[in-house]
């Protein structure tokens, strides 16, 4: 997870598959810093197996961040929900990739939704959606995509800015398969964001929280924090504290994390370089 203010910006590395998803990245500072990171860090392949917008506010897919990754690299897959596609900031995306000049070659475009296809292979990753269904496209959060991605034992799963009142219909249909080593906290940390009914069968091991540090919102919300720590103790991570954040499982089996920055944890500091889980 990448340290890109009050957004969200991840990247999805196994041997065979590299995964953008959401890309709220600034035109300048930050901007320049990820497309960097992207660059020599990630993606040791090209294509971008899969571009993921989790949603359409500009959080998610700015304009800015959807044309750095559409000028500077070539994408195989893009993944964007259904709806709400006409706010202005949607439309501004569409722009931009309609006028790109190797989206008209040929990107391949899909809409995920509950009521079709749910499991897709890309390389070695399976990815499962939840998110959305039509039945509950009643708020442009509701209908960001909720997906989790697995491979060689370690899984992810990634909910956009997925609120309460869909959590429900998700546990209902699907509770059985939300088991994941890691969430992302849905919605940047927000109250409405999550269930404790959730929580329950996504059994997570560590969560990460994308959130900046002027947020008109103060993401993330104490209350929520509250919850996760009642599943995940302490690993709980947050980029506008820990900044860049990397989670892996090794060849040993063990979940590791590595953070940019030093977190005080029960009064104590601990540098957060490749520590495993306890």
């Amino acid at each position: 997870m990448l340290n890109v203010g009050q957004g969200n910006c991840c990247v999805w590395t196994s041997p065979q598959a590299d995964i953008v998803i959401d890309a709220n990245i600034p035109s300048s500072g930050n901007g320049t810093y990820v497309k960097g990171y992207l660059q020599n860090k990630a993606l040791v392949r090209s294509p971008i197996s899969l571009f993921m917008l989790t949603g359409w506010d500009c959080d998610h897919a700015n304009a800015a961040g959807v044309g750095m990754v559409v000028n500077n690299f070539t994408v195989s897959t893009v993944w964007i929900p259904p709806w709400p596609n006409t706010t202005e900031a949607a439309k501004e995306v569409k722009r931009i990739l309609k006028e790109d000049a190797r989206w008209a070659k040929g990107y391949d475009v899909y809409h995920p939704r509950t009521d079709q296809q749910r499991c897709f292979q890309i390389g070695d990753t399976k990815i499962t959606v939840f998110s959305p269904h039509p039945e509950d496209a009643d708020t442009s959060n509701n209908t960001s995509i909720v997906a989790k991605l697995e491979c060689g034992g370690f899984s992810v799963l990634i909910t956009g800015d997925c609120e309460q009142s869909r959590w429900s219909s998700i546990v209902r249909y699907f509770g059985k398969e939300l088991s994941s080593d890691v969430l992302v906290a849905p919605h940047h940390g927000s109250r409405n964001g999550i269930t404790e009914e959730a929580l329950q069968k996504i059994r997570p091991k560590l969560v990460l929280i994308s959130a900046g540090n002027h947020s008109t919102w103060q993401h993330p919300h104490q209350e929520a924090v509250d919850l996760y720590k009642k599943y995940v103790g302490d690993y709980i991570f947050v980029t506008k504290e820990h900044g860049n954040i990397k989670t892996y499982r090794d060849v040993g089996g063990v979940i590791k994390y590595v953070c940019d920055n030093q977190v005080k944890v029960q009064d104590s500091l601990i540098s957060l370089l490749a520590k495993p889980l306890l």
